[in-house]
């Protein structure tokens, strides 16, 4: 039990009023007794154990504490964090609208989601999502962050529409499988699959059924991924990729992707827009082939795009492959 003057702060000696329960300079809890003594309650443990990131900034634009798992996110120690402005440790992409959203606290509204990316003191960027309270009439906010760097990044990775790997996620494993084909002297193979006519399908059916036809396309590719190396992609709109894990000669590759694309035609979803067989059908473009030292992944997938496009141009429904 403390018992210093009853009007102040027993941790920072800042003036109360009479019948606060805790500090709005410091953030620590205080209880106020009949007797007119104050007890400190045992809150900076919390505050210190906490995982997540806790805070109390002023709209001045300094925080004024933070928890030691800021220095354990970020990097930088608990004095650092104090002495700059908050605004320095987020991305300057990310500023104009952080201070938007600390221009509202200070009207008295709550941040109850909101993202944005501080800087590490390797030089990296974590990406940080926030709850904020404004205390009214004291310039102070109370906020917590967690860091959802990770979870974004696997976000990222997925389509969200489909389960399957996203655009940057394909990006990714070309690369990756690209170097082991080299270093290896392995066939490298791609396609492409494009859903034949499916912008005239969603003006028909709309974009609901639209997204269930993409649904039921995405699980019947992702059943001929049965190779650790091989990945179905959606990159975009109604095109899927198919990366083809390494070894597989072009007649492989073809034959492989004829299967997938006759699968499609069987599946008989039913296309109102389309020509004969009117069902949902795909026009498919391949590449494969042993790539040199001095190549590109870039160069592989604009030959399947090429393929591609002949299909279409040959009446659609088909496979054509472009070998490297």
């Amino acid at each position: 039990m403390l018992s210093p003057d009853p009007g102040n702060c027993p941790r920072c000696d800042v003036e109360l009023a009479r019948d606060a329960r805790y500090c709005h300079a410091c953030g620590v809890g205080i209880a106020a007794a009949a007797s007119g003594e104050f007890a400190l309650f045992d809150l900076d443990r919390f505050f210190d154990y906490a995982v997540d990131m806790l805070c109390i900034a002023g709209v001045d634009g300094y925080f004024k504490r933070v928890n030691p798992a800021f220095e354990r996110t970020l990097g930088f120690s608990v004095d650092e964090m104090l002495e700059k402005p908050f605004v320095e440790f987020i991305h300057p992409d990310d500023r104009p609208e952080t201070l938007a959203e600390v221009g509202k606290l200070a009207t008295g509204e709550p941040t109850l989601s909101f993202e944005n990316r501080y800087l590490c003191k390797d030089g990296s960027y974590k990406d940080l999502s926030w709850t904020s309270y404004p205390e009214p009439g004291t310039g102070l906010l109370y906020a917590v962050a967690r860091d959802v760097t990770e979870a974004r990044r696997r976000n990222d990775r997925i389509d969200g529409l489909t389960g399957l790997a996203s655009r940057r996620f394909l990006n990714e494993a070309l690369e990756k499988e690209w170097k082991r084909a080299v270093r290896l002297r392995v066939p490298f193979a791609v396609a492409f699959f494009d859903i034949d006519h499916f912008r005239e399908y969603n003006e028909r059916l709309g974009h609901k059924a639209g997204d269930e036809c993409l649904r039921q396309l995405s699980q019947m590719l992702r059943g001929h991924s049965r190779r650790t190396g091989d990945l179905i992609a959606r990159s975009g709109g109604g095109e899927f990729a198919f990366l083809m894990e390494g070894g597989l000669t072009p007649e492989k590759a073809i034959a492989l992707c004829e299967i997938i694309r006759a699968g499609i035609e069987a599946m008989d979803v039913p296309h109102p827009g389309a020509d004969s067989p009117g069902c949902i059908t795909v026009s498919a473009g391949v590449a494969a082939g042993v790539p040199g030292p001095a190549e590109t992944p870039d160069r592989i997938v604009q030959l399947a795009r090429d393929a591609l496009t002949d299909a279409k141009k040959q009446g659609r429904n088909c496979v054509v492959c472009a070998a490297c």
